[in-house]
């Protein structure tokens, strides 16, 4: 479904007398506030996770030499760097390498102390600071690339055609904007009834969009 289509779906199903949106701009009233609750049911989504598989994306890019820290805006859209894989090469792919990821307590405690601080070379290392800047050690002494992937801060509806980056289990934004017009109108048996189906389509879209652990089986 498209932005549009979720309007609409959803005041159909919370039964608002002669609220059929034709458009999700310009409305005014009850409209407007559906529109509103489908935003920011999406959103909230979006942002129930830091782990969603729809919200990774790729990044690259060129070390400066003699600089160890790249801060946050180095990727326009960044929430937080995906630290499972990050990779350095110097002229292709043929040379890539992956760096070992330290917490930043353990990467300050062991790489910014003493005679490590000036170390330049090829990255070996890195962390992410609190600001989540990204830190490279050593310092770099050639115009490295570093690669890998992110995940991306939540993206709003804005015009009628938007689709969700999800591509499944759409209705889950329709249930979430039944909640809030559920607490908004104080009908706490349309809350539940929507909180139910909600709660049901978040489990599928965690179990595809994620990477859940399993346990094991017990060893013989």
């Amino acid at each position: 479904m498209n932005f549009l289509q979720i309007c609409a779906r959803m005041a159909s199903k919370a039964g608002i007398a002669g609220v059929t949106p034709a458009s999700s701009q310009n409305q005014v009233g009850e409209a407007l506030r559906v529109v509103n609750w489908c935003k920011d049911a999406y959103i909230d989504i979006q942002e129930r996770r830091d782990d969603w598989s729809f919200m990774r994306k790729d990044f690259t890019f060129t070390c400066t030499i003699g600089n160890a820290t790249y801060p946050a805006s180095t990727v326009t859209d960044l929430a937080n760097w995906r630290k499972e894989d990050v990779r350095c090469y110097l002229s292709d792919t043929n040379d890539e390498q992956w760096l070992a990821y330290r917490d930043w307590e353990t990467f300050r405690a062991t790489r910014l102390m003493g005679s490590q601080r000036t170390v330049t070379g090829r990255p070996q290392d890195y962390t992410v600071k609190p600001d989540r800047s990204m830190v490279l050690w050593p310092i770099p002494d050639q115009a490295y690339a570093i690669d890998g992937e992110y995940y991306r801060t939540s993206v709003p509806f804005f015009g009628d055609s938007d689709t969700p980056l999800f591509p499944r289990f759409h209705m889950a934004i329709v249930y979430q904007a039944l909640m809030y017009y559920g607490a908004y109108s104080a009908e706490p048996s349309v809350y539940a009834d929507a909180q139910k189906e909600f709660e049901r389509l978040i489990d599928k879209l965690e179990y595809n969009e994620t990477t859940l652990l399993t346990v094991g089986g017990a060893l013989a």
